[in-house]
């Protein structure tokens, strides 16, 4: 079932994922999402700190790669996104007395 051509972005997406959860915590945090564009593994960041930890730890994320079977990526890069993400605010239904 793995194999099958039009499950190949649902597997790519679940070792995406895996190599995610690999991640030493302080990196996992600033990892908004990621997506793979022309054998090239983008990281979106939440904040520019991250984009600094992510770039001294680059040639520890390609070895691990190898390690979740994306060795066909040729680079990976890392950008901080420019959009503010809104806080979802829970409403309380207020009872009148």
């Amino acid at each position: 079932m793995k194999q099958r051509p039009q499950l190949k972005k649902l597997n790519t997406s679940t070792i995406i994922n895996k190599l995610i959860s690999i991640l030493p915590p302080k990196l996992k945090k600033g990892v908004k999402f990621t997506y793979i564009k022309n054998d090239i593994l983008f990281f979106v960041l939440t904040h520019s700190i991250y984009k600094m930890e992510f770039e001294y730890n680059k040639q520890d994320i390609k070895s691990l790669l190898k390690l979740v079977e994306l060795d066909y990526i040729k680079d990976i890069s890392f950008f901080v996104t420019n959009q503010v993400e809104k806080k979802i605010e829970k409403n309380e239904d207020k009872e009148d007395d």
